[in-house]
């Protein structure tokens, strides 16, 4: 075939077993050709559920909201309550397989407590954890990542120290532009942002310390993996 083709161009990186994605960014394309020349269907794929408005704000970090939006639990059962506390979102992973078959893979979520977790609110845990959210309960915000909330910590805390050793790393007077890690303050010295970072990584460590010391008095329940299991989850159950 000739070497401008294309289909040419997709068997050749198939026969060198290498991930040439000619149509990264074109979804249109994608559907027509898929990796190796093949059409995918997706039409079976569930649109994947929106994060809840208590995800949203333990992630924000706004215990004003999260307060309120647990309050809205009053006249409810405890199980409805511990449902909307520990409720993660269901999304679905597609494998697209050379042969031009997919396999889906149906994740929670991470809950609001793990989120709050992750992002070093140290307030929110605490107020989450009295209200007896789950800290024994897995998610998978992305492919490949299965954790519960004292993991989310973890995970964060190793994020934060590795951005606080590139400003470390940095001259003072220098320019903070460009560090994804950190949303640049107009006059803000290398110095200041250095600070706030350590004072972040205090709460961190005080999250990672309350979610370790109830570690021992929460045991698993049979739905604490990953894994979307429908109806055998509960949590996921009520809005």
């Amino acid at each position: 075939c000739s070497t401008n083709s294309l289909h040419c161009l997709l068997h050749r990186s198939i026969t060198l077993n290498m991930d040439f994605d000619f149509y990264y960014g074109d979804p249109v394309a994608f559907q027509m050709y898929g990796y190796g020349g093949f059409g995918y269907d997706t039409s079976h794929v569930p649109p994947d559920q929106q994060h809840s408005e208590l995800y949203h704000a333990s992630k924000e970090g706004d215990l004003k909201k999260v307060k309120e939006i647990v309050r809205l639990c009053t006249g409810k059962t405890e199980e409805e309550k511990r449902c909307m506390i520990n409720k993660a979102r269901r999304w679905t992973e597609v494998d697209y397989k050379m042969s031009g078959f997919t396999k889906d893979y149906e994740w929670y979520d991470s809950t609001p407590l793990a989120i709050a977790a992750n992002q070093g609110h140290s307030e929110v845990v605490q107020y989450l954890l009295e209200q007896l959210a789950d800290p024994t309960l897995k998610g998978c915000p992305s492919d490949n990542v299965y954790l519960d909330a004292l993991g989310e910590a973890k995970r964060g805390l190793e994020h934060l120290e590795r951005a606080l050793d590139r400003v470390k790393n940095l001259k003072e007077g220098a320019s903070l532009y460009g560090l994804e890690d950190f949303d640049l303050l107009e006059n803000e010295t290398v110095t200041q942002r250095a600070l706030k970072v350590l004072t972040h990584k205090s709460q961190y460590l005080a999250c990672i310390s309350m979610l370790e010391a109830v570690k021992p008095f929460w045991q698993k329940v049979p739905y604490s993996s990953a894994h979307y299991g429908g109806d055998d989850r509960r949590r996921a159950q009520y809005n």
